[in-house]
């Protein structure tokens, strides 16, 4: 995101979000350009006053960070762009991990409902008052959320090269690699490695 250097879009409003509890990150201490921090209880609020007030009038992305080992919490990033200033922001709202419900901000920028779905779909994060608020990629009965970071990891023998036996991908990663995940019992277990193939019988083998 390309650093904001005329903040005059944010300075005509900085006093009413600062009474919502915004907290401004400047551009030098973000890599990427500044960002604006808000509660979770504020986002409504705060986010109208950018559309509005401070001409935040497109949101171009939505996405999250999932904290699980440092804050036990999710973070929201939504990503604003000021067409006629020409100025990008991001807004930071963090939810809580085990009950990650916020407000919906579909009724702001209608872009939002695609974005949230995915979200909801992808993280578990309930987006209250989303007018269809249903899984976006996986299938309805998929038990889950995968880019969660304590979703178990699964794999199916892959054919890597032609006239090869297929080969589990974690089988070609250094074990100093590997990644080590608690089993959930409501995952779908893992594929059993394929035994190993003889050079006979890889060289018979039909060319997937």
């Amino acid at each position: 995101m390309a650093e904001i250097k005329n903040l005059s879009v944010l300075e005509a409003v900085m006093g009413k979000l600062n009474l919502l509890g915004a907290r401004l990150i400047p551009a030098e201490k973000l890599p990427g350009g500044q960002a604006l921090v808000l509660s979770k209880d504020k986002l409504i609020e705060g986010m109208t006053v950018l559309k509005q007030e401070a001409g935040f009038t497109q949101l171009s992305y939505l996405t999250a960070v999932d904290w699980m080992e440092k804050r036990k919490e999710f973070e929201l990033l939504y990503f604003l762009h000021a067409l006629s200033a020409a100025q990008r922001l991001c807004v930071k709202v963090s939810v809580d991990r085990d009950q990650p419900n916020v407000l919906s901000v579909s009724q702001i920028w209608p872009a939002a409902n695609w974005y949230e779905r995915e979200l909801y779909d992808l993280f578990g994060i309930r987006f209250q008052n989303h007018p269809d608020l249903r899984r976006i990629l996986m299938p309805d009965d998929w038990v889950g959320h995968p880019l969660r970071k304590d979703y178990p990891l699964t794999e199916e023998p892959v054919h890597f090269l032609e006239r090869t036996a297929p080969r589990l991908p974690s089988e070609l990663i250094p074990k100093k690699y590997a990644v080590v995940t608690a089993q959930n019992p409501a995952a779908p277990p893992a594929v059993p490695a394929a035994k190993p193939a003889t050079a006979d019988a890889a060289k018979d083998k039909p060319v997937a």
